[in-house]
């Protein structure tokens, strides 16, 4: 057991020495200013303790409150990371390839494939750019 960081036999050479110093007298009176000191000294470290705690009391949840909001920061940044590193899982993830079933590549004729149409570009009738040619002369 210590005591202020006073062992068992260093303090019985303290109470040896004390009563050598003071004599029997004396000590009991020491003892008891000590013990009152002592006391006091309890009291005034734990009200400094109360006043820092209610003081400090709004700052520490408000820094709690930023510790949750950097960990759910820290959740999306892992997860930006990962999509990152192999996008091509990330886009594949987010929109699975569909199998193609018989009935799917059945086309109604309003749905023409891309592939059907005609690889020339659409240009108007000659006979359009006849009459706009000679309505703008």
């Amino acid at each position: 057991m210590n005591f202020l960081g006073i062992g068992p036999l260093e303090l019985l050479l303290i109470i040896i020495l004390a009563l050598i110093f003071l004599g029997p007298e004396d000590l009991p009176v020491v003892a008891r200013r000590l013990a009152q000191w002592w006391r006091e000294v309890q009291r005034v470290a734990t009200e400094a303790s109360t006043w820092v705690q209610e003081e400090l009391e709004p700052e520490l949840k408000e820094l709690e409150r930023v510790k949750e909001q950097m960990g759910s920061i820290q959740d999306s940044v892992r997860e930006v990371d990962k999509a990152l590193k192999d996008p091509v899982k990330a886009l594949s993830g987010e929109a699975p390839a569909q199998v193609s079933t018989d009935k799917d590549q059945e086309v109604s004729s309003s749905e023409a494939p891309v592939s059907r149409l005609s690889s020339r570009p659409l240009a108007p009738p000659k006979e359009t750019i006849e009459n706009v040619s000679e309505e703008a002369t």
